[in-house]
C-alpha cells in the first residue's frame, strides 16, 4: 500500500523485531509463503530501517539443519537473537478433539462425522504415537531488546502476534516512539 511505504519512508530509524515462529505460525494458518532470507532483504530496501533482529531458536533434534538455517539468517544481514541461540523445547500434546478441531468447527458436524473423529482420536491416543510441539518463547528477549535500543530508534516494526508484546510496545508509545 502506498500510504504505508510512504509512511516507511518518513520514519527517521527503524527497527524491525522478527519473532520467526509467529511468522512461521501465519505460513500455516494463513498460507502465506517466504523465504526468511527475501524478507530481509525487502525491509533493508528500505533505508530506514537500521536494524533487522530475528528470534528463533536451535532445534536440538536437527542440530546441523537448524544450524544451516541460523546461519542463512545471519548470512542475509539479520541479526539473530538471543546470541547465542536458545534451545527449543518440545511440549507433549494432549490427543484430544481440540488438537485438530476449535470447538465451534465439531458443533457443526454431523452425528457421524463427530464420531469418526472420536474413533480416530481413540486410534491414536491408544497407538502410542506422541506429538510434540517446539517452543521456544522470545517475549522477554524482544521486551529487552527494545528498551535496550530505545535510544537509537523512532519506530519499532514488529513482527509477532503475540499479546505478550502490547505493554512493552505501550511503554515505548508513552516515551515518544512508534
Amino acid at each position: 500500500r502506498k500510504d504505508y511505504l510512504d509512511w516507511i519512508k518518513n520514519e527517521i530509524s527503524i527497527f524491525a523485531y522478527l519473532d520467526l515462529t509467529n511468522m512461521f505460525h501465519w505460513q500455516d494458518v494463513l498460507g502465506w509463503k517466504f523465504r526468511i532470507e527475501d524478507v530481509i532483504e525487502q525491509l533493508f530496501t528500505f533505508p530506514n530501517i537500521k536494524e533487522v533482529k530475528i528470534y528463533y531458536g536451535l532445534n536440538p533434534r536437527d542440530r546441523k539443519n537448524s544450524e544451516a538455517f541460523l546461519n542463512r539468517i545471519k548470512k542475509a544481514g539479520a541479526n539473530l537473537r538471543p546470541n547465542p541461540p536458545k534451545e527449543m523445547k518440545f511440549i507433549k500434546k494432549d490427543i484430544d478433539e481440540g488438537l485438530f478441531f476449535q470447538r465451534r468447527t465439531i458443533t457443526l458436524l454431523d452425528k457421524e462425522a463427530r464420531s469418526k473423529i472420536r474413533e480416530l482420536i481413540e486410534w491414536l491416543q491408544n497407538s502410542g504415537i506422541i506429538i510434540e510441539e517446539p517452543k521456544c518463547n522470545f517475549d522477554v528477549e524482544i521486551t529487552m531488546d527494545m528498551l535496550d535500543d530505545v535510544e537509537k530508534l523512532t519506530t519499532v516494526m514488529l513482527f509477532s502476534g503475540d499479546s505478550d508484546l502490547l505493554k512493552p510496545l505501550e511503554r515505548l508509545k508513552v516515551r515518544g516512539k512508534k
